[in-house]
């Protein structure tokens, strides 16, 4: 599934009327720091986190509510969807924050008690 493209992003837009789409990550980062979305969003200075985990588990996330709006698996199967995406994503070795070991730990440790 993955992306949309430029195109899909174009068709939705017609369909609904906007002229604009927030992802949730988008959305999120305006929530979370005004300064931050402006310096990603409006300034388009990227951030140096090329083993950032929050990329890969947004992107699992989208796909995986993707797929039960378009009827491709059940609600009661999205636990095992990203259990399973999140293995994957595990074996890579990203990580949450790579200037913070402890919080690392710690969220991993929460994340295997439940």
């Amino acid at each position: 599934m993955g992306r949309k493209t430029g195109e899909e992003l174009e068709q939705i837009k017609r369909k609904y009327g906007v002229d604009r789409l927030w992802s949730w990550s988008r959305f999120n980062s305006y929530h979370n720091s005004p300064y931050e979305y402006f310096l990603k969003y409006i300034r388009c200075i990227d951030e140096d986190r090329q083993d950032c985990i929050y990329t890969v588990t947004g992107g699992m996330s989208h796909e995986i509510m993707e797929n039960l709006y378009l009827g491709k698996i059940k609600y009661e199967d999205m636990d095992s969807e990203f259990e399973d995406a999140w293995m994957t994503a595990g074996i890579a070795e990203l990580k949450f924050d790579r200037n913070d070991s402890e919080k690392i730990r710690r969220l991993l440790t929460n994340i295997i008690r439940t």
